[in-house]
């Protein structure tokens, strides 16, 4: 098991978009399974990071505001057609 961590607590991404794809990518090289904890940003680039997974997972808490929120971005996914989904 390695683990490549980002900040802690930090909601933005310090590498730039462009690159962010392109980690994912190298990742996918040295690993059989690569994880992303991503926050939902809904921006372009969440969703290039998003388009390029074999498979979504959404975590939510068990309340009424989180699964409305999870149904959103399953939605936008679809929308996208976004695999995964």
């Amino acid at each position: 098991l390695h683990v490549l961590a980002g900040p802690y607590q930090v909601l933005g991404s310090s590498i730039p978009p462009e690159n962010q794809q392109r980690l994912v990518h190298l990742l996918r090289n040295f690993a059989d399974l690569v994880v992303v904890d991503t926050p939902y940003t809904y921006d372009e680039e969440y969703f290039a990071i998003l388009h390029a997974a074999d498979e979504i997972v959404l975590m939510m808490e068990q309340k009424i505001s989180s699964v409305h929120a999870a149904l959103l971005l399953k939605n936008a996914l679809e929308i996208r057609k976004i695999p995964g989904t």
